[in-house]
């Protein structure tokens, strides 16, 4: 079983992060509740004020919310996004380290937390990777990997157009792709900015492929709707 596989990562929106122990048993890790109260004493640290997410009228739920974002290559980090529910702003990105079992930040993730504190809008379509903390592979193995998924969703996005019923709904997607790639080079500078010197370009072909994938998977899976929102 792969490091990715011990972990599952679908009881976010719950706030709950499952662990595998046994056979196909998985459980909360280090018990239930605790990555709950993890979020909210990280978001407490980190510029949320209590208000922001407990309802003094509501004193056993929260707002406190959660989103999965992306794995790193090597599964050593789950990049999650913590938000208050109904605020306009954009989410307090933090990596959840599956080695150290602990929430961190990076001078990366900073400096994305800094723009979109300025955002008030399209925040989730933030084209965002999360960073390795193995060596990277080999750059003619990312580059064929890049190769790989770059023809994966020219397919994919190619069916969903041909899926689409309405003409109106194809060109909206058409745009909306074309967004996705400006917003994806921007992307990508941010993370240039911290890359070590001598694996820039390693690192360049480990961001793409990382945000194609993803985006692969948002072509297949989202409806029409929440593609282009």
């Amino acid at each position: 079983m792969s490091a990715r596989m011990h972990w599952r990562h679908h009881g976010l929106l719950a706030r709950e992060l499952y662990h595998h122990e046994t056979g196909v048993k998985f459980a909360p890790s280090k018990g239930k509740g605790f990555f709950t109260r993890e979020l909210q004493s990280y978001a407490a640290r980190n510029g949320f004020e209590k208000s922001d997410f407990i309802d003094e009228r509501e004193k056993n739920y929260d707002h406190l919310g959660t989103a999965f974002r992306a794995w790193s290559l090597d599964s050593n980090r789950l990049l999650i996004g913590i938000y208050a529910e109904g605020s306009e702003y954009g989410p307090l990105y933090v990596y959840f380290n599956t080695r150290t079992k602990a929430l961190e930040q990076t001078p990366y993730l900073r400096e994305l937390n800094k723009a979109v504190a300025k955002q008030t809008d399209n925040y989730a379509h933030d084209i965002v990777c999360a960073e390795p903390t193995a060596p990277l592979p080999p750059e003619s193995e990312l580059k064929a990997r890049l190769d790989a998924l770059n023809e994966k969703l020219n397919r994919a996005f190619a069916a969903r157009v041909e899926r689409t019923k309405e003409q109106d709904d194809a060109n909206d997607l058409r745009q909306v792709q074309d967004k996705w790639v400006k917003m994806r080079d921007e992307g990508l500078k941010t993370y240039l900015a911290f890359a070590r010197k001598g694996e820039e370009e390693r690192r360049r072909l480990q961001f793409l492929s990382d945000v194609t994938a993803a985006r692969i998977d948002e072509i297949s899976q989202s409806s029409i709707a929440a593609l282009t929102r």
